[in-house]
């Protein structure tokens, strides 16, 4: 099964089909969890893997609540690498994180201008 980058359907699932309650949680996540790239980068150059895990950790999380599959996902490869769980190029995996960070920031722009 191919990950959706917002699923819509699963997310309003678990807020009993709450549009408003959707929107605001969708606007929370564009406005509050926004993190920083620039910084995020310069944490993996300069090696505080565990600072910039902590970064992901939280985009991640707020991601998956809100069935932001891909972006949930490609947290978690970015997170097991920091955290020496599994081998990989930070730096490389970082950047398809924010491309990706991006495409759904876009998507949930889009559903929340839909609900509105």
């Amino acid at each position: 099964m191919d990950l959706q980058i917002l699923d819509v359907k699963q997310a309003m699932d678990m807020i009993d089909n709450d549009e408003s309650l959707f929107a605001i949680l969708l606007e929370g996540f564009l406005n509050d969890a926004q993190f920083d790239k620039a910084r995020l980068t310069q944490l993996i150059k300069q090696k505080k893997f565990e600072e910039a895990a902590s970064s992901v950790h939280r985009v991640k999380g707020a991601a998956r609540q809100l069935c932001a599959q891909q972006l949930a996902s490609k947290g978690q490869e970015l997170e097991d690498i920091l955290r020496g769980k599994t081998d990989g190029n930070a730096a490389l995996k970082a950047k398809e994180f924010f491309s990706l960070y991006d495409k759904t920031c876009k998507v949930m722009s889009d559903e929340c201008r839909r609900l509105k």
